[in-house]
Order: structure tokens, then sequence, then C-alpha cells
């Protein structure tokens, strides 16, 4: 403190500071398993690039990894985002979808609360060529609301086929979490 300043009462009285806010944005509002669950997606997609500058096969990707295969997806993106194809899908995006997602187009497929901002985010990360994490939430058609983690990672492309490579951990939420 400065010389000459008045020192505050609490802290002349030896009171620790009142406790910071707590943040109320989704990325917080989801646990220490979610984060956990996407940073070690990222980090196994890491592991399996050639190099730092090339994207990794996706014959790399362990999809049976004990701690990652309920959450991992693959979706093998067309010219138009929405008539990409969802190639495998572990029980994580099942249980948000409802249903198995395996062989469905995205268009149609995702929940209505979703489908928008998940498109641009699958388009972006095709494009940009990079992997991309959010949260979200969002709220079911049968009124369950859902928050999860999301990261998206792209795979080299052979032959003219694009894989991105998803990672998905979800917790159930209430309406004060929208």
């Amino acid at each position: 403190m400065p010389v000459g300043q008045q020192v505050p009462a609490d802290m002349a009285a030896g009171q620790p500071e009142p406790p910071m806010r707590a943040s109320n944005t989704l990325a917080c509002r989801t646990k220490e398993e979610e984060r956990r669950i996407i940073c070690a997606a990222l980090a196994h997609w890491e592991s399996c690039r050639p190099t730092r500058d090339d994207l990794p096969d996706a014959e790399t990707i362990d999809l049976y990894h004990p701690l990652l295969r309920p959450h991992f997806y693959i979706v093998r993106i067309h010219d138009v985002i929405g008539d990409s194809l969802i190639e495998h899908c572990g029980g994580a995006l099942t249980a948000i979808c409802g249903r198995t997602m395996v062989g469905q187009r995205l268009s149609t497929s995702l929940p209505r609360g979703i489908a928008a901002d998940r498109l641009d985010y699958l388009d972006a990360a095709a494009r940009l060529g990079k992997p991309m994490a959010e949260s979200t939430a969002f709220q079911r058609d049968d009124g369950q609301v859902i928050l999860f983690r999301d990261a998206i990672m792209p795979l080299a492309s052979h032959n003219g086929c694009r894989l991105l490579l998803g990672a998905i951990s979800f917790r159930l939420g209430t309406e004060n979490d929208l």
C-alpha cells in the first residue's frame, strides 16, 4: 500500500477479504469430470499427431481408450455441413440425443435446441483444421436441460474424405442453468 494511504478498516483489523463472487458462466457450471474428459481427449488427439504441423490419421485414434470410449464420436464432413454423417458414436452422445446417432445426418438428428449452433461449430472446425472446445447448455424436447462440454478435433484427410473426431461430456441441469 502506498505511503500515506489510509488502510481500510477490515484490512487493519486483519479481516480476510470477502470471497470472490462465483462465476455463473456455462464453462464454470460443468463439473471437474466434464473438464477432465475433454482435456484427456485433446491430449490423446495431440499425442497421435505425427508432427506438430500434421493432423493425426483416424487410424491412430484409439476409439476404445478406457476413459474416452463413451465420449468419442466421428463425423464424416460433406460439402454441406448438414449432410455430414455420424460414423461412430459413443454412449454420451446417444444419451444426450436420446437415440443412436450412427449413420444419421447432422441436420436431421441433432436436438432442435442446439442444431444450428452445432452445425456452425462443426463447420468452423472443419474449415479451420484446428481443434475447438466449447461449453453450452440446451433444453431437449422432453424438457430436460443438458449442460455439456465438447471438443472437435480434425483428422487427416484421405481420398477427399474429411473427418472430425468429437469428444463430449455432459451432466443434467435445471432450467436455472439455461
